[in-house]
């Protein structure tokens, strides 16, 4: 293994220029930087006054000072970052990113999945290729484009986010300014008790809104007003829509949430396990990239599943408050698959009786049933 250490003043500033595999990065008290790579990694660190520049054609593992700026240009594989406390610029990561106890930060394009966690400061991301996790951010949230699905909860500023697939999002309206989410599936939304908005709502498929207050049909769409109107929120859903105001509760949030969580926290530990391999040497590693894809074929079968049983508790009571309405080409839709229907077919997945797409067919045919 190499290593290579360096004194980081306090005007340092880091640029990461190019890593072949994965990266793993940990801020840390001290002045002291420390990198370490394979052998046969090629490693490169190279200082010329404040800057310091790093490549390698393997993985690393690098601890900094929390509060030294980073600027990352490409990563080949996946990234993890912990702890680092000065604004983020990332260019292109090509595998999964993380971020856990960061400043602000500023992405440009991630092939895989983004997982956010504790962010002290605004997020601003380009594009996403895969899922995208993002909780308990203090500042504003901008997602131009996340390929694939959405959890946002916990987060304190504005959000403007486009996403191709479904969508779960906690919304707090700002006063005088306005939040987006766009989603080209399904779109659920929490909006908190007492809040103060006007709420456009635009729907392909069918809408249930729980405790909404007063609203009002218009030509593009749904309007109602929540208190006395100081901020805007605009909602657009290319399927269905599940609107709730009031506290954000478990019991209604969607399952696939949890299984997006539990994906993210799997995709670390796999991460620290690879990276560490690596260093001692390690190369058989092809094996959990299949088991990663076959955890999220299992998830992907759970979100259609919850989706079903979203729209079965739509037409129940949901406690006698919720409101249907019906838009656009794909009408109200009545189903009722059975709970025990659906954990078999669950469970036929995991057991590799059946594939994903069979297991899709399979809930179709009983939504269909219905």
């Amino acid at each position: 293994m190499e290593k290579i250490n360096l004194d980081v003043g306090e005007e340092t500033k880091v640029q990461i220029e190019s890593i072949g595999g994965d990266l793993r990065i940990s801020g840390q008290k001290g002045s002291k930087l420390e990198a370490q790579a394979p052998e046969y990694g090629e490693l490169k660190v190279e200082q010329d006054g404040d800057l310091i520049t790093i490549s390698a054609r393997s993985a690393v593992l690098l601890n900094l000072p929390a509060s030294t700026p980073l600027t990352i240009e490409r990563i080949g594989g996946d990234a993890r970052l912990t702890g680092l406390r000065e604004p983020l610029v990332i260019e292109s990561v090509g595998g999964d990113l993380g971020l856990r106890r960061v400043g602000q930060a500023e992405i440009q394009w991630v092939g895989g999945d983004l997982t956010v966690r504790k962010m002290d400061g605004d997020l601003n991301v380009e594009q996403v290729g895969g899922d995208a996790v993002i909780e308990k951010v203090e500042g504003v949230v901008r997602c131009t484009a996340i390929g694939g699905d959405l959890f946002l909860q916990s987060v304190k500023g504005v959000v403007d986010a486009s996403v191709g697939g479904d969508a779960s999002v906690s919304v707090v309206p700002q006063s005088d300014t306005g939040s987006r989410v766009i989603a080209g599936g399904d779109l659920s939304c929490y909006i908190p008790e007492g809040a103060s908005a006007n709420v456009r709502v635009n729907v392909g498929g069918e809408m249930i809104l729980v405790e909404p207050g007063e609203f009002e049909e218009a030509e593009d769409g749904v309007v109602f007003r929540l208190g006395d109107g100081q901020g805007d929120v605009e909602l657009t859903a290319g399927a269905d829509l599940w609107l709730r105001v009031g506290e954000y509760e478990t019991r209604y949030a969607d399952d696939w949430a949890a299984d997006m969580r539990s994906f993210a926290k799997s995709n670390a530990a796999e991460m620290e396990a690879r990276v560490g391999a690596i260093m001692e040497g390690a190369f058989a590693f092809d094996a959990e990239r299949i088991g990663e894809h076959v955890r999220r074929s299992v998830s992907k079968a759970r979100e259609k599943a919850e989706k079903a049983r979203k729209r079965a508790l739509s037409n129940g009571d949901l406690d006698g408050k919720n409101v249907r309405i019906s838009l656009g080409k794909y009408g109200a839709k009545s189903v009722k698959v059975s709970e025990e229907e659906r954990m078999t077919i669950l469970q036929m997945v995991e057991q590799g009786k059946i594939n994903v797409e069979e297991a899709e067919k399979l809930l179709s045919a009983l939504e269909g049933e219905a």
